[in-house]
């Protein structure tokens, strides 16, 4: 947040500031900046937790200078305040207040909200920028997604792929396996290790279990304490016999037990993103590991499937369960 700036409805926050840009940058950020090309970059834009898209996606070249500020604003419509720091509109959608909610933009560079202003991420090849207007009532802060497969793997915040961790209980081999086979497919080879041997690892980690094995997981136990602690949207029970699904408020909006699977991403103190990789039991945490792939996981902040196997967005939206 920045501080020494009153703001009368809504805060800053890291992921929709962008800061020091002057007016004169503003005014020089419609084209391309100069430098040599880096490679292909993805722009998408959405609202209400990527349920729904404005406008396609673009993926072009960008130059060595580009950022994700310049990008943004050569590609759609943006309307800045407080000397251009704030990203008070995207294509005419603003931020406010609504119903007693409060609506912001926010950004993810490969599925990590970004920790710094738009204007200081210089984008890379590969990359994949995401806006998103969300209501931030119940989360200001949604660190990890997994809504940009196969990134955090392929690439990091800053443009760098990191050595993957594979965590996994001792009875979840069939899961296991799964979750390596999927991440083989995208050419990521990770390291296996067991549940309790985290350690410091500095690239992401994927933690796989039923919820009864991985509960006692530094990541896993953020989401006992609701969205303002872990950005997911979904809260288990203590024992994990059932996955409670909230709403943009917070709220409970349904209700899952036996045979529901999860994938959800959070971040633990300034490290890297660790997926969840986990069920109610058995049958869920396997309905889960088959779920890492574009279909199902493309622009969601986390996935429930269902005894059925139908894959949920979480937060869930009003007549969408």
């Amino acid at each position: 947040m920045l501080k020494g700036l009153r703001m009368p409805r809504r805060r800053l926050f890291p992921g929709v500031v962008a800061f020091g840009l002057s007016a004169g940058l503003l005014a020089a950020g419609c084209g391309l900046g100069p430098g040599s090309e880096t490679g292909s970059v993805a722009l998408v834009v959405t609202s209400d937790f990527g349920s729904r898209q404005m406008g396609k996606p673009t993926t072009e070249r960008a130059t060595q200078s580009e950022t994700a500020m310049r990008q943004l604003q050569r590609l759609k419509r943006v309307k800045t305040s407080y000397g251009g720091r704030f990203v008070e509109s995207i294509n005419g959608l603003s931020g406010g207040s609504s119903g007693g909610s409060s609506f912001d933009w926010f950004f993810f560079v490969n599925g990590v909200e970004s920790a710094v202003g738009a204007a200081e991420v210089t984008l890379t090849e590969g990359d994949d920028i995401w806006w998103d207007h969300r209501d931030w009532s119940a989360a200001s802060h949604v660190p990890a997604v997994v809504g940009a497969w196969p990134h955090p793997f392929s690439a990091g915040p800053s443009g760098k792929r990191l050595p993957t961790r594979l965590l996994c209980s001792p009875t979840a081999a069939t899961a296991c396996a799964r979750v390596e086979a999927a991440l083989a497919a995208e050419g990521i080879v990770a390291t296996r290790g067991k549940l309790g041997t985290e350690g410091k690892s500095k690239g992401p980690m994927i933690v796989v279990g039923t919820w009864g094995e991985i509960r006692t997981d530094p990541a896993a136990r953020l989401l006992l304490g609701g969205p303002d602690e872990s950005g997911v949207y979904v809260q288990p029970t203590r024992s994990g016999s059932t996955f409670n699904v909230l709403n943009p408020k917070g709220s409970l909006a349904a209700a899952y037990s036996a045979g529901t699977g999860l994938v959800a991403a959070t971040v633990v103190g300034g490290a890297s993103p660790t997926w969840l990789v986990t069920g109610t039991d058995t049958k869920g945490l396997n309905l889960a590991s088959g779920a890492l792939n574009l279909r199902s996981l493309t622009r969601h902040f986390a996935v429930v499937v269902t005894d059925g196997g139908r894959v949920l967005s979480a937060p869930m939206l009003a007549g969408k369960r």
